[in-house]
């Protein structure tokens, strides 16, 4: 056997056997399926919105990740599509959550 008879071969294996239409028609739907179905799952899985965040809501979440800061309260400014700073307190209370 000779490669080229065997890479002959092994495409044949690949290609789908005799089909009717009808056979033929679901396959080369499916095939077009497997095309697009990943940009579909991809804008199925995408959820959110991705709006830039303030400098002062950025610089105050930064504080809080150091610990500076004990809570930040954030905003979403859909008018502007921003993310801005609402409130931010060095120490809060249970109770003032609560509010």
């Amino acid at each position: 056997m000779t490669l080229e008879a065997f890479e002959k071969w092994l495409s044949s294996k690949e290609d789908p056997g005799p089909m009717s239409e009808l056979e033929k028609e679901f396959y080369n739907a499916h095939q077009e399926l497997k095309v697009t179905a990943p940009s579909v799952v991809a804008a199925q899985t995408v959820r959110g919105v991705f709006f830039p965040v303030d400098q002062d809501a950025e610089e105050e979440l930064r504080k809080l990740a150091n610990h500076t800061v004990n809570y930040v309260q954030l905003a979403v400014d859909t008018l502007n599509e921003a993310i801005k700073l609402e409130c931010s307190k060095i120490s809060i209370s249970p109770e003032e959550l609560n509010e």
